[in-house]
């Protein structure tokens, strides 16, 4: 029983620390660059320094879907129907069609301690995200709708 309880408990561990989703989720409205890209301050955690960049990547798209001046999943409905895919929409390569733009040099980066108590990086850098194309992918998968459906 024991053992079963500890196993139980690896795994539960294991699949929480293996989510796509951000672990930072801080960012900053640098401004709105073009009408279809917003350039934002990222941070982003890590292990190591690619972890934290790909996390600040993910950060910097989950500011545009839930934060900023007009989140684009602004109603329950919409988030509702957003968290059934999020897991599969965080992953990196998915992100990172929608970074335009990312600063070579880091705005700051520092060793810390993350929250599961492990030291790694913490980076902040400007990028830009597309938020045109992240809408056009979000009707697409029928999360938000279309701009001709609200005019009618």
């Amino acid at each position: 029983m024991k053992k079963l309880f500890l196993l139980l408990v690896g795994a539960f561990v294991f699949s929480a620390s293996a989510s796509n989703l951000p672990m930072s989720r801080q960012a900053t409205l640098v401004e709105v660059y073009s009408s279809s890209e917003i350039s934002l301050n990222v941070m982003g955690e890590g292990r190591n320094e690619r972890a934290a960049l790909g996390d600040l990547r993910k950060a910097a798209v989950w500011f545009a879907l839930y934060v900023g001046t007009d989140p684009l999943l602004n109603n329950p409905e919409a988030i509702a129907r957003f968290q059934l895919h999020q897991e599969s929409f965080f992953e990196l390569s998915n992100v990172n069609k929608f970074i335009t733009f990312e600063a070579t040099r880091s705005i700051s980066s520092t060793q810390v301690v993350l929250p599961d108590r492990r030291r790694g990086f913490r980076i902040v850098r400007n990028v830009r995200v597309n938020v045109a194309a992240l809408r056009a992918e979000l009707e697409r998968m029928g999360i938000v709708s279309t701009r001709e459906a609200l005019e009618k």
